[in-house]
Formats: structure tokens, C-alpha cells, sequence
């Protein structure tokens, strides 16, 4: 009985985390897709640019208690930022009830919020910044060297990318345009190596069906992978996190 309170209350503990961390990634992918510092000043209003007070700061209850409008200038504030905070606080939950707390639910709770960070900036700008890339690149090797077989891990993330590379270079050659930059060979790399091969195929199959079903939709061309590949990443680790 006494474990089952003890693991309850680490779940909640975790989901309120989650919570912290979305709102926070959401403020980070801001200041870096705007050029500002990442950890000063305070976070400002979108609408009016007024210093955002303490309640206009928690996640998500914040937003329910003002009914979705800025405690400042009363405007309406977008829905991603409660979306995220709480997508970001189930998958937090669900994982440390499934996984347990362990060193390897850390290292992957914070790959993932750099990986959530750099969906959010391809979203917004169309491009992955190097100051969140690298530091995920070396998680997902710390990732690598906890589940063990890292040689595997290496060979087979080296692997996938450079058949990736080959690919998109014969498709870039037929259509006379780039289908994917620099960063996406990157993030599939830090995919394969913290989750290999079973998984980081179904990420990229997941994403990529997504990406054709909202280009169908909403008749675009050019849609951000690395938010593609947040996407599928988020569903692999919600439903199949072991």
C-alpha cells in the first residue's frame, strides 16, 4: 500500500513537472525563433508587451481561470500554449507510471523536451537551432550507452541516416528542389541512437502519414519535419514507452 501512495504521488510529482517544462519550452522555442535571450527578462504579453505577472504564469489553469484571455489586455491567448503544457504533463505522467522513475525516465523526459523545443522552432521559423540540437545529440548518446549495445546503437543510427541521405538526394534530383535540410539528418540520428531501430521506424511512418494527411488537408507543400518527427515521437513514447 505504502508503494502504490509512493508511486501515485511520484506520478503527480512528474505530471506537475510536465506541466512547468512545457510552459517553459514553449517560452524558449519563442525567444530563439525572435533572436532574444533565453533567460532574461521576464516573459512579456504577445498582445500589448507587458511584463506577464504570476498568475497569467501557470500552466494551463492559468489559462482556464481567465478563460483563455491575457490577465494584462484581456485579448485571447492561442490555444497551443495550454495544448502543449498539458500534452507535455501526460506524456510526463504516463511515462514515470509505466517506466518507473529512473535514470533512463530522466535522461528521456529531457531528450524529449529538447526535441519538443526543436519541433516547436521548425514549426514556427522552418529551422533547428545548434544550441538545443547538440545538447540533444549528446543525451541521445547518453540514451544510447544506458540501454546498452551502443556499437549497435551507433552503427545503425549511421546506417539509417546515410540510406535517408541517399534517398533525398535522387527524390531532390527528380523534383529540382531540397526535401529536407541538414538539421532533419540530425534529428534522425539522435532518434535512432536513443530509441533504435523498432521505434525510430515508426516515428518516422507515423510523421510521415501525418505530414501527407495535413498536406492533403491543407493543400501544403512544405511542412516542418522535425515537428513531424516530434509528433510521432510524442505518440511512440505515450502508447509504447518501454
Amino acid at each position: 500500500m505504502q508503494g502504490q501512495y509512493t508511486a501515485g504521488m511520484t506520478v503527480v510529482l512528474m505530471v506537475m513537472v510536465g506541466l512547468i517544462l512545457g510552459s517553459f519550452s514553449h517560452t524558449l522555442d519563442f525567444r530563439l525563433a525572435h533572436s532574444k535571450p533565453l533567460f532574461s527578462p521576464r516573459s512579456r504579453c504577445d498582445m500589448c508587451d507587458q511584463p506577464v505577472g504570476v498568475m497569467g504564469l501557470i500552466p494551463v489553469f492559468g489559462f482556464l481561470m481567465h478563460r483563455g484571455n491575457s490577465v494584462c489586455c484581456q485579448k485571447p491567448i492561442d490555444w497551443i500554449y495550454p495544448c502543449i503544457e498539458g500534452a507535455t504533463a501526460l506524456l510526463f505522467g504516463v511515462m514515470t507510471w509505466r517506466m518507473g522513475l529512473s535514470w533512463i525516465t530522466l535522461f528521456l523526459i529531457v531528450w524529449f523536451l529538447g526535441l519538443l523545443i526543436m519541433g516547436l522552432t521548425d514549426y514556427w521559423t522552418l529551422h533547428v537551432y545548434d544550441s538545443i540540437l547538440f545538447p540533444w545529440l549528446a543525451v541521445s548518446g547518453l540514451l544510447c550507452l544506458l540501454n546498452g549495445e551502443w556499437i549497435f546503437g551507433l552503427l545503425g543510427a549511421v546506417t539509417l541516416v546515410g540510406f535517408v541521405m541517399g534517398l533525398s538526394r535522387v527524390v531532390a534530383y527528380f523534383l529540382q528542389k531540397p526535401t529536407m535540410g541538414e538539421g532533419d539528418f540530425y534529428i534522425l540520428f539522435g532518434l535512432f541512437l536513443a530509441l533504435r531501430s523498432t521505434l525510430t521506424l515508426g516515428i518516422i511512418l507515423l510523421g510521415s502519414l501525418t505530414g501527407i494527411l495535413l498536406g492533403l488537408l491543407f493543400k501544403k507543400n512544405k511542412l516542418p519535419f522535425v515537428s513531424l518527427m516530434m509528433w510521432g515521437t510524442y505518440v511512440v513514447l505515450l502508447f509504447f514507452p518501454k
